[in-house]
């Protein structure tokens, strides 16, 4: 076994029994309703109950990065003893989470002055992120160092690629990220955008009406984007508080790619729950290394 420590923000979505079996730490994301009390998603408020009030306040909730200081925090322990640290984030274009984990690096310097802390910008969110980390785990337990599973990600995220679509626009009108009327219209004509995630950055393919076209498009991007390279990929599919519309989802990928899936549909959390909306869905592919 490698003597490295894996940390992630929470961006990656992971369940906490995922979390245990894999080993790794999470430094969680802020959420606030009133600009006053910040909670830490997974600590002082779970999934389930996000959502609820994201769905029923008047109030549209804000998220946060996790600070230098809450990156550091979770580095001193590891550095304490010994151990090496290769850090995987959400993508820097969407959030300062990796800013936050870079600084946290340079402050463990004046305290640990050889220590090896690997920050790793994964250009990705979510499920597409997750992929990214259980590959870095996968390293560590076969034995690699710290800068060669660093490496690994850095190459992996290059041929890792997501598509993803909205129930509704209304979360990201009532976010800032798109006007009431484009909203209201969007509504109107039952549309959904297919979004994908280009160099780090969320960006449109397209729009279709009704949910099971979109899904159908997402499958249809996913078949173009790998190719006849499909068995060279793994995939992970995300349902944002609807589980059993993700179970089913991923069902159909894994009939219509003749693979079965290694991991479940995973829920998502505030980091991209909370502009997307309940209901939106997605799948992330990444090439094997």
């Amino acid at each position: 076994m490698s003597n490295f420590k894996i940390i992630s923000d929470g961006s990656c979505d992971l369940s906490e029994a995922q979390i245990k079996e894999i080993n790794i730490e999470i430094v969680p994301f802020y959420v606030t309703f009133d600009e006053t009390n910040y909670l830490r998603e997974n600590v002082d408020i779970t999934k389930e109950d996000y959502f609820k009030r994201l769905t029923t306040e008047a109030t549209f909730p804000k998220t946060s990065q996790p600070s230098p200081e809450d990156y550091f925090n979770v580095y001193k322990p590891h550095l304490e003893a010994g151990d090496s640290i290769v850090v995987l984030t959400i993508s820097s274009v969407l959030s300062g989470s990796y800013q936050s984990a870079t600084i946290a690096a340079g402050m463990a310097k004046d305290d640990f002055p050889d220590c090896k802390i690997f920050v790793v910008d994964s250009q990705s969110a979510s499920y597409g992120q997750a992929l990214i980390l259980f590959e870095l785990v996968n390293a560590r337990d076969s034995g690699a160092s710290a800068e060669e599973a660093a490496e690994k990600a850095n190459v992996l995220k290059k041929d890792t690629k997501l598509f993803f679509t909205l129930e509704t626009l209304e979360f990201l009108q009532r976010g800032g990220r798109l006007s009431k009327a484009s909203a209201l219209l969007g509504g109107m004509l039952n549309l959904k955008p297919i979004l994908t995630l280009t160099d780090g950055a969320i960006v449109p393919v397209t729009k279709v009406r009704s949910k099971k076209k979109a899904l159908a498009t997402i499958m249809e991007n996913l078949s173009e984007w790998v190719g006849n390279d499909k068995d060279n990929y793994e995939y992970m599919t995300v349902n944002i508080n609807v589980p059993e519309e993700g179970r089913i989802f991923q069902e159909q990928l894994e009939a219509e790619f003749g693979i079965k899936f290694k991991y479940p549909s995973v829920n998502a959390g505030v980091t991209i729950g909370t502009h997307i909306g309940p209901g939106g869905m997605g799948v992330a592919c990444m090439k094997k290394g």
